[in-house]
């Protein structure tokens, strides 16, 4: 049975109806506007809803080694370390946004400012460029099929193969040791094809490697031109995307493409059709420049589950929610409401600080329901995280188009439940009531 869904609405519509005697169980006072106590609220937790998969912390710093591979049959233009050394620049200990910070221009951003920022500090990327070009005697179509005198074809590049034999090829051919770095970011030269990001072992040693194909970017659909905004914008936002599968071992950040705006229930991998470019505002789909979402944050160490609130089911509840882009380890920065086993309502708080300053693009107010182009990133995040059949997608999601804003509440009539971002409060928190097993008439 497929129900429709009102996904946003003001709290004044409808009647709220609960077979209980108590109305509000709060963890603030309704009209208190100072923070909740941290301590107290965060140990809370009743339980700790498992991950339905595991990733990798990302916690340390990496200095990654820069290696140019040319394959046989291409004569560059291609990226020079000089366009490397710009996008993916370096970063020393610190340099965490605050609230007060003026919101940086997004276009100038490096790799290791963009990971700093949103890890808080606790991913610190480098690099080293290594000197000369590795040439490679197979043609992109050994390692990519797909690449036909005609144009783009269909398939996949084969980037197990491309990363075992270009570390071959630069041991031999260059002055390079894997084992002094703590991955490799390989530079394919005018190869048009799409980036990968993956681990392969080296002699004992496990390597992030990061591969990135050339003068043209396919996956995103913008070339590296004149522009050079432009070009570093892309570059930036592939090796985001790739050092992100390299190191955590994060999968794209898929959704749900549906016919309607519905929740939908048991039928819904018979209705909607996954995409793994659909989520507009993680670097793991669409290649946005943005903060990771409280989901993927988790996965990778950058919130700890004990930052994660789970409401008890069948009662109103409210808490806070620490905006997602700043650091707060006593703090609540997501909220899950299990629905089915491995599926559940994943709620963050966002707010446009640092990467997450800038307004909505065009694309991105798109997406949600009733946002318009130019908005300021603000309000709550509803994703409903699906145990689906796309086992490469992190966050399968029906319809990522709710952006709740203060005063709005997001209804799902089907399960009864029922998210309210009551009010944005100081220190960068929104007040958030919860309703489960509540039907909305």
């Amino acid at each position: 049975m497929t129900t429709p869904l009102d996904p946003r609405s003001a709290p004044a519509r409808g009647l709220l109806l609960l077979a209980s005697v108590g109305l509000l169980a709060c963890d603030v006072a309704p009209d208190d506007p100072v923070e909740v106590d941290a301590a107290t609220s965060v140990r809370s937790s009743p339980i700790l809803f498992p991950d339905p998969r595991e990733a990798r912390d990302m916690a340390g710093e990496y200095d990654f080694a820069v290696v140019f591979v040319r394959l046989a049959g291409i004569e560059p233009p291609g990226l020079t370390p000089s366009d490397l050394a710009i996008t993916l620049g370096s970063t020393g200990i610190g340099g965490v946004i605050n609230p007060g910070d003026p919101p940086p221009d997004p276009g100038f951003v490096t790799v290791a400012e963009y990971y700093d920022e949103i890890s808080h500090g606790d991913f610190l990327l480098s690099h080293s460029v290594i000197s000369g070009v590795v040439q490679v005697a197979n043609p992109p179509s050994h390692y990519c099929p797909m690449l036909t005198p005609s144009g783009w074809g269909t398939g996949e590049c084969d980037a197990s193969l491309e990363a075992d034999d270009f570390l071959d090829a630069a041991v031999a051919q260059l002055d390079f040791d894997p084992h002094e770095y703590d991955g490799v970011i390989f530079v394919v030269a005018g190869q048009a094809a799409p980036g990968y990001g993956l681990r392969r072992s080296y002699e004992g040693d496990v390597l992030p490697i990061a591969l990135i194909h050339g003068s043209y970017n396919v996956a995103f659909g913008a070339p590296l031109g004149e522009d050079q905004l432009g070009t570093y914008s892309t570059l930036k936002s592939l090796l985001i995307h790739e050092i992100g599968h390299a190191v955590g071992d994060l999968w794209h950040a898929g959704a749900l493409e549906c016919p309607d705006l519905a929740i939908i229930a048991e039928d819904v991998y018979n209705d909607c059709t996954p995409s793994a470019t659909l989520n507009p505002l993680s670097p793991m789909s669409s290649g946005a420049v943005r903060h990771l979402g409280a989901y993927e944050k988790r996965l990778v160490g950058f919130i700890d589950p004990e930052q994660t609130w789970f409401p008890p089911i069948g009662h109103f509840h409210e808490t806070t929610l620490k905006a997602i882009e700043l650091d707060d380890p006593t703090a609540y920065q997501e909220i899950r409401i299990p629905v089915a086993e491995d599926e559940f309502y994943s709620i963050e708080y966002r707010r446009p600080i640092g990467v997450d300053a800038p307004p909505l693009s065009e694309a991105e107010a798109s997406y949600f329901v009733g946002v318009t182009p130019g908005e300021p990133l603000h309000g709550l995040i509803v994703n409903l995280r699906l145990a689906g059949p796309t086992a490469d997608n992190d966050l399968e999601i029906v319809q990522l188009r709710q952006l709740v804003r203060p005063g709005e509440t997001f209804h799902d009539n089907y399960r009864g439940i029922h998210v309210t971002f009551t009010s944005p409060l100081k220190g960068d928190r929104a007040r958030v009531n919860i309703a489960t097993n509540v039907i909305q008439l």
